[in-house]
């Protein structure tokens, strides 16, 4: 539903088939939800996420997508909405508005980035928003999220509160220095999360990017690296997109 920033849609063939079994399965960064969403349903499901904004459009698409599918009649690409949008204020809104205002603004944004808002264009591609795409996003959504639980805590307590034998946890937190999340993580986050994965009841995958402090700090736990393609950032004539890698971690 949603374009974000350091999603798994392009490593999903990757990290799916890679899924051990499990009863409960737990996202406690879950952004996009680009795994989640194309992997096959567990008896439990859990997505958890620190943006409350972007728990609050999921909660409405799942509890109030008639409602919430009312909001297309404003649909369109447009820099007059964007910066509406952008200079509106969230919390004078009730929630259905934010959530759609959260949509558009993701949808319109450019490169996807949340944090610097700026507005979105292309050359060779349609516009990213459209009344249309809102209405299909919601239907196809809310049937996914239907008896999924939806959290906004703190994505360690989150962890602990699932956490069991038969718990996979898939953690996708913000990638050590790199821009546009918008919150702060710092390196010790990445320790309490090494550490967490060593001493927890289930299962626990992580991605990070490959450098050597993320290599350092889970080097107790089994690294493989992961060949991507980003999809933004600066390229020159003629040439195609770098190359990068990222870690693919577990603790079994």
């Amino acid at each position: 539903m949603l374009r974000w920033q350091g999603g798994k849609s392009k490593l999903a063939k990757i990290i799916i088939p890679s899924l051990p079994k499990h009863v409960c399965y737990v996202e406690p960064f879950c952004g996009g939800a680009a795994i989640m969403l194309r992997k096959p349903r567990s008896k439990a499901e859990v997505i958890n996420d620190a943006n409350g904004e972007l728990i609050n459009l999921y909660r409405c698409v799942q509890c109030h997508p008639e409602e919430l599918a009312k909001q297309s009649v404003a649909m369109l690409h447009s820099r007059f909405l964007f910066d509406r949008l952008k200079d509106s204020v969230a919390d004078r809104l009730i929630d259905i508005q934010r959530a759609a205002r959260f949509y558009a603004l993701n949808r319109m944004a450019f490169s996807a980035s949340m944090s610097k808002l700026n507005f979105g264009y292309a050359r060779t591609a349609s516009a990213g928003l459209s009344a249309k795409r809102f209405m299909r996003d919601i239907e196809s959504l809310a049937a996914r999220l239907d008896g999924v639980f939806i959290e906004h805590l703190d994505w360690a307590a989150c962890i602990a509160r699932y956490d069991s034998k038969d718990t996979l946890v898939y953690c996708d937190p913000p990638y050590y220095q790199t821009a546009g999340y918008g919150i702060e993580f710092g390196i010790e986050q990445y320790t309490k999360m090494a550490k967490i994965a060593e001493t927890m009841q289930g299962k626990m995958i992580i991605s990070v990017n490959d450098i050597p402090a993320m290599r350092d700090i889970f080097a107790g736990l089994v690294i493989e690296q992961l060949p991507i393609k980003y999809s933004c950032g600066k390229i020159q004539s003629g040439q195609s997109r770098a190359q990068s890698f990222e870690l693919l971690i577990r603790n079994f």
